[in-house]
């Protein structure tokens, strides 16, 4: 740190106290600025890791040509040389972190009182920094990156991170006190111990993808909207600023309960979400309740015949297209194999834009449980071939990986030439583009009276489609002669 000055060299002084300004970094993982710094290596100190990480981080030393490197080496040296000031020693926060740990974080002060070792440094990004800068502190409202010395370990997991909350601006009040500089203190909300119970659970939400879990992480105005819509319980709704009730949730706001209501910074925002840029809203809601597969409904006559089966579907974006063309297509639900990815997580949810709550979703759902349903071995299902080359992919459990006869024998139809208007209605089932089905010779044998497998013609060699393509053009085809059928 050092004291601002003029171009004639003096200190820049308001309300007669000198400016602050400090090097800080601009991380390329989140945009955020903050304190060059990282993890101590065991048997090292907290003052050779901060020499080595300002050098690596505010002076590019790990692109430098050697003769460089030696200069750097020199300065730093010079201006390390003391032992430094330290500021703060607590536990801190990192919001990027989702194991629950905190941080045993110790913060030093290098100050340069008559500017003469910081004025030879070059100031350059590297490493994991994006942008380097003098930063006035009393200017400045973000969180601080500091020297970490010793990780927590909690559930067995170290924490990796070093960047803190620092919601108490207790750091920045150290820095302000020990310099008796001017800094303008921004208002933080500190965090009481439920508000951090609820950002620690949305992390781990965020972080673990558990199928088994009840609670859903949301983010994004629409999304949520269509939760509100369907009924879903709220859990916690984290909200950034109170103009986002007027300007969105105007129709809401009275039925949410003030227990659920968690203001946080926008910054914070970012860390609990999986999109880059927050729009300043995320909410936590209780999954919906999902009846048995033994009590899947025959056909209903306001839906769409067909019930879509989705087998190795692990590509969130693929699944939240095809379970958003499902809802689009009037479908009433749809069974997802236990090869899919978790349809509630964030990535699909949001790929489905709110989808998930117009159809019923059964998920982990086996071949051997779609099989054994009366009400689905009633329809005739249909599988769709979207790869020309490898049309059947069967379980490496089965001795016997030849598909039956009388299953084999049938003429691949194309799409269109299925009537899907048929009373008894019908299960479409879509693969993975790439592997095809997950089914055992067993299986397809003992259901061969009731498949046939169709498939969509393609030109110039093209050999297969995306499966939510392939859902999509399927699907609205069986939209399609519905609707003539009624007209």
């Amino acid at each position: 740190m050092q004291w601002k000055r003029d171009n004639d060299g003096n200190v820049i002084t308001i309300d007669n106290k000198p400016v602050l300004e400090f090097v800080g970094i601009k991380r390329k993982d989140n945009g955020q600025w903050a304190l060059p710094g990282g993890m101590v290596e065991p048997g090292d100190t907290a003052t050779a890791t901060l020499k080595k990480e300002f050098g690596e981080e505010a002076l590019n030393s790990l692109e430098a040509p050697e003769t460089e490197k030696k200069e750097i080496e020199k300065m730093l040296h010079q201006l390390f040389s003391s032992a430094g000031k330290q500021i703060y020693k607590g536990y801190v926060d990192d919001p990027r972190n989702t194991d629950n740990a905190w941080m045993e974080t110790t913060v030093v002060n290098f100050h340069d009182n008559d500017g003469s070792s910081f004025s030879l440094f070059n100031l350059q990004a590297g490493d994991d920094a994006g942008d380097v800068a003098w930063l006035k502190l009393h200017e400045v409202n973000w969180a601080i990156a500091v020297i970490d010395v010793s990780p927590i370990k909690k559930h067995g997991l170290p924490c990796m991170s070093v960047l803190t909350d620092c919601s108490n601006m207790n750091i920045l009040a150290a820095i302000a006190n020990l310099n008796r500089c001017f800094v303008r203190m921004n208002h933080r909300r500190s965090f009481n111990n439920k508000a951090h119970e609820k950002i620690r659970l949305a992390k781990s939400i965020l972080q673990r993808n558990n199928k088994k879990t009840s609670i859903l992480l949301i983010d994004g105005f629409n999304v949520i909207k269509e939760a509100f819509n369907a009924g879903l319980q709220l859990h916690t709704f984290f909200y950034a600023d109170d103009s986002i009730f007027d300007e969105h949730f105007s129709e809401y706001i009275y039925g949410i309960h003030e227990e659920c209501l968690c203001k946080i910074p926008k910054w914070y925002l970012n860390s609990i979400t999986s999109v880059q840029t927050n729009r300043g809203v995320a909410a936590l809601f209780f999954k919906p309740n999902i009846p048995p597969l033994e009590n899947i409904s025959m056909v209903n006559r306001r839906h769409l015949p067909v019930m879509l089966i989705c087998d190795n579907v692990r590509d969130p974006g693929n699944l939240g297209t095809i379970i958003r063309t499902a809802a689009a297509a009037n479908c009433s639900s749809i069974i997802l194999t236990n090869g899919c990815a978790n349809p509630w997580q964030p990535k699909v949810m949001r790929s489905a834009c709110g989808s998930h709550f117009y159809l019923t979703i059964y998920s982990d759902v086996t071949w051997d449980q779609i099989s054994r349903s009366q009400a689905l071995r009633s329809r005739n299902l249909y599988l769709a071939e979207c790869n020309k080359s490898n049309p059947y992919t069967y379980s490496q459990n089965t001795s016997t990986p030849i598909i039956s006869k009388t299953a084999s024998e049938k003429e691949v139809i194309p799409y269109y030439d299925v009537d899907w208007t048929h009373k008894a209605g019908a299960l479409l089932a879509i693969g993975n583009e790439a592997h095809g089905f997950n089914l055992n010779a067993q299986f397809v044998s003992e259901i061969s009276d009731i498949v046939q497998r169709i498939t969509i013609p393609l030109c110039h060699q093209i050999q297969s489609l995306n499966a939510a393509t392939a859902a999509s053009i399927i699907l609205f085809e069986a939209s399609r002669q519905l609707n003539m059928q009624r007209n």
